[in-house]
């Protein structure tokens, strides 16, 4: 018997024949048969096909791929800004409890007499309004409520008459010191204060100026709960400034001036409406003089009876 050539076989592995055989070593002629021949041109085809189809994308591919990236930007966006919102509205929420706190030591202290919304009398010498050992005296800056009641709040403006961005503007539009700043302060507080039913406004002479049928001025007259403070706004053209103004010193009630008969939305002016602003997915933080606290509606604001001891 003619012994095989070495030349005629070749020693293959099962690493390189692991599709076609089982066995740990086989010896095959150098011409495969047709079987073998066929399986490696067909896998050469497929191996072909996928390098073809990985050297890019599509147009469609491309144009998907950018829907849902836009798709989950606004999610995230909006998801962003409804936290933000959320966490503004829980600053105004604390910084009405610490007003209403203030307002309420202050009445402790005086027989239970309410502060006025504005006070004629503040500022003069037998009513200074002093703030770190200086004097506030500009204007109406020592009349309105921010700065007399300043000393119930732990002479702290942060957080109490200053939050969510007002600051910002009084120091855009009236600089961060001295008297201008004191005006700017007492004109844009974050919160505005109902006080034609509540403390009333007392003139130069020390007389109320509103009837004390309407104005109630001691703690102990109040049969019911009603509106001290509320998020407030107002335009801020006026004032040379482009945005809407983030706080105003008094809130109107639907009896005392007309408001609009529009749905409040982005657009609209708080002016509209007594300076209440509902910037809170269209609601506005409103505090009570028995000290709660709700998030309300313009449509809801619109009820007299939030607003006076006699509706």
């Amino acid at each position: 018997m003619k012994p095989t050539s070495k030349k005629e076989t070749i020693k293959i592995t099962q690493s390189t024949y692991n599709r076609i055989v089982n066995n740990n070593d086989i010896y095959v002629t150098k011409k495969p048969n047709k079987e073998i021949r066929s399986h490696y041109q067909k896998e050469s085809k497929a191996i072909k096909q996928i390098y073809t189809h990985a050297t890019g994308f599509s147009l469609i591919e491309i144009l998907a791929a950018i829907s849902i990236v836009g798709i989950l930007g606004c999610i995230i966006f909006g998801a962003v800004g409804e936290l933000r919102e959320q966490a503004q509205m829980t600053h105004e929420v604390a910084a009405g409890k610490t007003l209403i706190n203030g307002y309420l030591l202050h009445a402790n202290d005086h027989q239970g007499k309410l502060m006025p919304g504005l006070d004629r009398t503040g500022g003069q010498p037998n009513n200074p309004v002093t703030h770190n050992g200086r004097s506030i005296n500009f204007g109406e800056a020592p009349h309105r409520y921010p700065w007399r009641l300043l000393p119930y709040l732990d002479d702290t403006l942060e957080g109490s008459i200053l939050l969510n961005g007002n600051d910002e503007q009084i120091i855009e539009r009236f600089g961060a010191q001295g008297s201008m700043y004191d005006y700017g302060v007492s004109l844009i507080p974050a919160m505005g204060m109902n006080f034609h039913y509540l403390g009333g406004i007392r003139d130069s002479s020390g007389q109320m100026e509103i009837d004390l049928d309407e104005a109630i001025t001691s703690l102990y007259n109040i049969d019911r709960p009603i509106l001290a403070f509320a998020s407030a706004g107002a335009s801020g053209i006026d004032l040379g400034l482009k945005e809407k103004l983030k706080g105003w010193h008094k809130i109107t009630s639907p009896d005392q001036m007309m408001w609009s008969n529009l749905p409040t939305g982005e657009e609209s002016r708080p002016q509209d409406y007594g300076n209440i602003d509902t910037r809170y997915n269209n609601k506005a933080v409103c505090v009570f003089i028995d000290g709660s606290v709700q998030a309300l509606t313009i449509e809801e604001l619109r009820d007299t009876s939030l607003w006076k001891n006699n509706p």
